[in-house]
């Protein structure tokens, strides 16, 4: 018996279910499906057409959980036997093996899991290594790319990428989260998927020829894979299993991975050699890296960080939260991270914290319109508790990560006063031995501007209590009058 599928999980469930209820051996049949197996195959010949089950009033068999979790994903795995192996282990599982998941060594178990752990590698790589360039609109040119319904933007954003598997509509949701209010495109052999921030559309698969060109925030992914190459850690066989070589080619990263690992070993020498004075301050944590980081239009940086995944933070938070405010701000308050509702506004200081801010803001004469708000770190540390998610202080590896998109503002917008907001703040910003208590209020030299100060964070005053909010308030908005008084008419 010949059955042909369109490439589809729920397409099998529906076929599998008719042929278990009537008890039909996996030895009495093949599938055939349409989206793996090329026209010219041994299935063309014979003409297979969708099996027709018998009308039955016999139940399908209950199937355990554990395996149509692991059938959903491995029904995207590119080998177009896993069909057939799918109703056999599900014919097993229903007849006298209900344990069969449970034996890793049988042959038919042990490939189901095989299957599921590349596919789901395979979606972990496409996270990691898509690549998004910007590119005018209407140059996209597809065939049965559909057209937005909604008001064009004058740009979206294109990446190639090519994966082992036909993982692109799984894996869609992870990039909708990531990007929701961007019009942006991934191409793949397999198919296309497109989104325009309210629907999203696919299309026929394309060949690498299709990938855009590069664009304004290639600068950016040299000098943002300059600043977390680790050289002290290289294993290169390592390297390379994690990262082929067969997606080097839309990574433009990767191009300055010869002469990170040429110069690695002097690198490590300086990592090594005892700390001076002046690498004792911020530079610890924000590194210099040159002229691959030119200074760019915010616009330009807030897309760029968007795509960040450096650290474990990118997977949970709903998105990056980029800093807000003028271009040419005299003054740029840093703070420790998004909260909550940062978290799901995608907008710096609009939570509790950030409401207090502006009511102290307001009150020594201070615009919130006239100040640039930031964070050292750009996506939300939380740990859930019940339905809430409770703030967790980022470490200095979360720091570490996010320190290239916070020298690149500091450089584009070139503040005259910078605040930071805390102690995470203050030692990304001036020191990594920075105390708080002891040097609060301080007028600090640092190397993004002539005069930086340290204070309080407003969720710091939200949980004191009694006397002590009393004085930490008092200090707070003593602080922020000294930077009203030093800005003078700039701000006025």
């Amino acid at each position: 018996m010949l059955l042909t599928l369109t490439g589809t999980f729920d397409d099998w469930r529906t076929q599998a279910r008719a042929l278990l209820a009537q008890g039909i051996s996996p030895d009495d049949i093949q599938f055939h499906d349409t989206a793996l197996e090329p026209t010219d195959s041994l299935f063309a010949a014979s003409d297979p057409l969708p099996y027709q089950a018998s009308p039955t009033t016999t139940r399908t068999p209950p199937i355990p959980k554990r395996f149509i979790q692991l059938a959903t994903t491995v029904a995207h795995h590119r080998d177009p036997r896993k069909w057939h192996l799918l109703y056999r282990l599900a014919y097993r599982l229903t007849h006298g093996e209900p344990r069969l998941l449970s034996i890793a060594t049988d042959p038919d178990t042990a490939e189901l899991l095989r299957m599921d752990h590349s596919v789901r590698r395979d979606a972990h790589k496409m996270h990691a290594f898509v690549r998004f360039h910007e590119v005018p609109f209407d140059s996209l040119q597809l065939p049965g790319l559909p057209d937005t319904q909604h008001p064009k933007p004058d740009t979206r954003f294109v990446a190639f990428h090519k994966p082992e598997h036909r993982i692109a509509e799984r894996e869609v949701d992870f990039f909708i989260k990531r990007f929701p209010a961007f019009h942006w495109s991934i191409l793949t052999p397999h198919g296309c998927i497109h989104w325009d921030t309210k629907q999203l559309t696919t299309s026929p698969g394309v060949d690498a020829d299709q990938a855009p060109a590069e664009d304004s925030t290639t600068d950016q992914w040299l000098a943002y894979y300059a600043t977390i190459f680790n050289p002290a850690r290289i294993k290169l066989q390592a390297m390379e299993n994690e990262m082929a070589r067969k997606y080097w080619s839309t990574m433009p990263e990767t191009r300055i991975i010869p002469d990170l690992l040429q110069t690695a070993d002097v690198r490590v020498k300086q990592m090594n050699a005892p700390p001076t004075e002046d690498e004792k301050t911020a530079s610890h944590l924000i590194p210099d890296v040159g002229e691959l980081i030119p200074s760019m239009a915010l616009p330009v940086l807030q897309r760029a960080v968007s795509s960040c995944g450096a650290c474990d933070l990118c997977e949970d938070a709903t998105q990056t939260v980029f800093g807000e405010g003028p271009s040419d701000a005299e003054i740029v308050f840093v703070g420790e991270q998004p909260g909550d509702q940062e978290d799901r506004q995608g907008r710096p200081f609009v939570g509790p914290a950030g409401q207090l801010l502006d009511e102290h803001l307001e009150a020594v004469g201070l615009p919130r319109s006239a100040i640039y708000v930031t964070n050292a770190v750009k996506h939300f540390r939380f740990k859930r508790m019940g339905l809430s998610r409770m703030h967790r202080k980022p470490t200095t590896q979360h720091v570490r990560a996010c320190a290239p998109w916070l020298r690149a503002e500091l450089r584009t917008i070139q503040p005259r006063l910078l605040v930071c907001l805390g102690g995470t703040a203050a030692r990304a910003v001036i020191r990594s031995d920075f105390s708080i208590t002891a040097e609060r209020g301080q007028w600090i030299d640092s190397p993004y501007c002539e005069s930086t100060l340290a204070t309080f964070h407003p969720s710091a005053l939200l949980r004191a209590e009694g006397s002590r909010r009393e004085e930490m308030t008092a200090a707070f908005v003593s602080d922020l009058r000294a930077v009203a008084e030093r800005a003078g008419a700039a701000v006025g």
